[in-house]
């Protein structure tokens, strides 16, 4: 998606003037869709909750990408973008948008993220309600054997 594109979007129908002037942006990358301004810029409620769906989709479209995942194949729980992400069939265990990030900006493998599932449902077979091992430490090489009883 191009700055223009983007703009665009942000712009239709959202707001009765754009929140940016041209001569304001100081650069733009297309491969990131960062950009930089001079001044800081207040959005709008509305204008706000649409550039957060639009980032959430874009890190949504890049993960399925990365792991070669049809986009058709994944939606948002409860259809509310930015909540949890579902990828098919394949786990029942959404990717909420922290970890979604985390695995987009870190270029993390799908085979990490099936391995910490796997551990979660056996954790939830167990009985426990929250897993010992979040993602970000699963990710960082935390693993059950090295939790002490203290703990667990």
């Amino acid at each position: 998606m191009s700055f223009d594109e983007l703009k665009k979007k942000l712009e239709n129908g959202i707001a009765l003037q754009p929140f940016w002037n041209e001569e304001d942006i100081l650069s733009w990358d297309e491969k990131t869709m960062v950009f930089a301004v001079m001044k800081p810029i207040l959005l709008s409620p509305t204008t706000l909750k649409v550039a957060y769906e639009i980032l959430c989709e874009e890190y949504r479209r890049r993960l399925c990408e990365s792991w070669r995942f049809h986009f058709d194949d994944s939606w948002w729980m409860a259809d509310r973008i930015g909540d949890g992400l579902f990828l098919g069939d394949v786990y029942n265990i959404p990717i909420d948008m922290p970890m979604l990030r985390l695995i987009v900006e870190n270029g993390i493998g799908r085979e990490t993220w099936t391995t910490w599932c796997d551990f979660v449902e056996n954790e939830i077979h167990e009985g426990r309600n929250i897993p010992r091992i979040n993602f970000y430490s699963w990710w960082k090489g935390m693993r059950p054997e090295m939790l002490t009883e203290e703990n667990d």
